[in-house]
């Protein structure tokens, strides 16, 4: 088994809803575990305690949701640096669509929004370093777009 393999294997990991996996060819063993996400209660959370395996966690207002990342790494809010953000503030943006992109272990991972929404904010700013379950965009979920 190779690094490529390995990260192949990380990667449909990270994008699984599986809290864990123990695999095993020849003489390797890898095993991968995660903790359960804990939901956002109407209380005040601070950004910094949401739940760092969930994709979206729901803010007080029953409409708005956090986009949150799901691994650590470098995000990207552009497809390149000459080039228009993915999705810019207050624009609506359709189930599927890429968000942003997180390069990790030299990989390029999409952020792709869960369902029809429009960005409220944008809480990070291209290039920076982030951990998993950072908040990335509060978008509100929408009929249509």
């Amino acid at each position: 088994m190779n690094s490529a393999d390995i990260e192949k294997l990380i990667g449909t990991f990270e994008r699984s809803s599986l809290l864990s996996l123990d695999f095993k060819q020849d003489d390797v063993r890898i095993q991968l575990t995660r903790e359960l996400a804990a939901e956002a209660s109407s209380s005040a959370v601070p950004s910094s305690e949401i739940a760092p395996m969930a994709h979206v966690q729901a803010m007080p207002s029953a409409d708005q949701i956090y986009v949150v990342a799901s691994m650590g790494g470098v995000i990207y809010l552009k497809p390149s640096p000459t080039e228009e953000v993915f999705a810019a503030l207050g624009k609506q943006v359709v189930e599927g669509q890429t968000l942003a992109m997180i390069e990790a272990m030299k990989l390029f991972n999409p952020i792709e929004a869960e369902f029809d929404c429009e960005i409220l904010e944008i809480l990070v700013k291209d290039g920076d370093d982030i951990e998993r379950g950072a908040p990335i965009y509060r978008v509100k979920r929408v009929a249509y777009v």
